[in-house]
C-alpha cells in the first residue's frame, strides 16, 4: 500500500475525484488525516511487529541495579515503539550451542553426545536463571529485571511508516475502511456549510449525506475491533 493509491481510492469512492473542493491542497489534507489519525489508531489494533537480536555487548545500558538494568532500544528516526511484547533469551546463546552443530543425519557418537548434553544445559538453564519480566517506559526506555549476561530477543510493537509500505496486503481493506470514514468526517465539517458548487459545468450539488454518517460509521468499526484485536495478541504467563 502507498500514499498516492490510498488517496486516490478514497477520492473515487467519494465522488470527488474530478471536483475541485472549495479548499486547496486536497491530496496533502488528506495524506495529513491519514497520517495524523488512522495510523495511529490503526496501530493501536494491527501494530506492525519486530524483533531484534542483541548481544550483551549492544544492548544499551544506561543505569543498573541488583535486580534490574535500564536499556535503551535503539530506534530509527520517527520510529514510535507502542509497547513490548516480549524479550527472552536466545537459548543458543545460553546453552553454548545450538542444534545447529551437529552433522545430522550422520549421528556420529561424539555429535549425537553434544546434542543431548545441549539440550539438557538449555533445560537447567532455563530452571536456574530466572524468567525476563520489564516496564516499558515511552518512547524507548526499557527497565528488564533480571538480566544476565547473554543475548536476549526484544520483539516490540511499534507504529507503521507514514509511507504506508508497511501496511500487510491482508490489512489493506480494514485500512481503507478507517481511513475513508476519517476523511469523510473532517471533510464533513468543514464542508457541510456548502450546498452547492460552482464549476466550469454549472453547479454541482454536492451529496454529502453519507459522510454525516462517518463518524457513527467509525465507532461502530472501532467498537468492532475492540472486542476482537486481543485475539491477535500474544499472552504472557510469567512462571
Amino acid at each position: 500500500m502507498n500514499m498516492s493509491d490510498l488517496i486516490t481510492r478514497i477520492k473515487l469512492d467519494m465522488g470527488i475525484y474530478a471536483i475541485a473542493l472549495p479548499f486547496p491542497n486536497v491530496d496533502k489534507m488528506m495524506a495529513d488525516i491519514i497520517k495524523k489519525i488512522t495510523l495511529r489508531v490503526y496501530s493501536q489494533y494491527f501494530p506492525l511487529e519486530e524483533t531484534v537480536r542483541k548481544s550483551s555487548k549492544e544492548i544499551q545500558v544506561y543505569f543498573t541495579k541488583r535486580d534490574y538494568t535500564d536499556v535503551k532500544l535503539d530506534l530509527a528516526p520517527g520510529e514510535e515503539v507502542i509497547e513490548i511484547e516480549d524479550i527472552y533469551y536466545d537459548d543458543t546463546d545460553l546453552a553454548r550451542m545450538g542444534y545447529y552443530g551437529t552433522t545430522l543425519p550422520q549421528f556420529q557418537y561424539s555429535n549425537l553426545q553434544d546434542l543431548l548434553m545441549s539440550n539438557v544445559s538449555m533445560n537447567l538453564s532455563n530452571l536456574t536463571i530466572p524468567k525476563l519480566t520489564w516496564d516499558f517506559n515511552p518512547p524507548n526506555s526499557v527497565r528488564i529485571y533480571n538480566l544476565y549476561t547473554g543475548s536476549i530477543f526484544i520483539k516490540y510493537l511499534k507504529l507503521h511508516d507514514p509511507s504506508l509500505a508497511s501496511i500487510p496486503y491482508s490489512q489493506e481493506e480494514s485500512f481503507f475502511k478507517l481511513a475513508e470514514l476519517d476523511v469523510k468526517k473532517v471533510f464533513f465539517q468543514m464542508i457541510k456549510h456548502y450546498n452547492e458548487l460552482e464549476s466550469a459545468h454549472g453547479r454541482i450539488n454536492l451529496k454529502i449525506d453519507d459522510w454525516e454518517q462517518a463518524d457513527s460509521a467509525r465507532a461502530d468499526i472501532l467498537r468492532e475491533w475492540d472486542e476482537t484485536f486481543h485475539l491477535d495478541r500474544k499472552t504472557i504467563y510469567y512462571a
